[in-house]
């Protein structure tokens, strides 16, 4: 059994190399699901040449979504509603986009963790999975 840690990306690279760092130890691998655009919409301009430097360092899969804000724009008339949904949409592109790759990489025994960048699992907790993926602890 692998275990997997999914991170929600979003340029925060002193938190992703804390997290890393914390959880090297206990995750096998860790999977970063990252967008081209802001929540706000606005076009990222980041060439994640520092996290392909600390992939290149860790062992960090890193893999960059393309999320189409086009088809909410035109299914939305009001620009406010528009935007109040924008996070909640652009986070389960990301996050479907990243379940689907792992499913092509990784075995259904593997364990996966899934969380914002500044949500970081406790090493303890990780540790009480077993051998088949089943929580150990008393």
């Amino acid at each position: 059994m692998k275990i997997i840690d999914c991170i929600l990306y979003s340029d925060e690279i002193e938190l992703l190399e804390v997290r890393i760092n914390y959880l090297k130890e206990s995750v096998d691998y860790f999977v970063l699901a990252t967008g081209n655009r802001y929540h706000s919409s606005a076009k990222k301009q980041n060439d994640f040449s520092k996290e392909i430097q600390l992939a290149y360092n860790e062992g960090v899969m890193l893999f960059i979504v393309e999320v189409d804000f086009t088809k909410f724009k035109i299914w939305n008339f009001f620009n406010l509603f528009w935007k109040r949904r924008l996070p909640h949409y652009s986070e389960t592109i990301q996050r479907s986009f990243a379940v689907d790759k792992i499913k092509e990489d990784f075995d259904s025994k593997d364990l996966l963790m899934f969380s914002d960048v500044d949500e970081i699992p406790s090493i303890k907790f990780i540790d009480t999975f077993g051998e088949e993926g089943q929580s150990q602890a008393p």
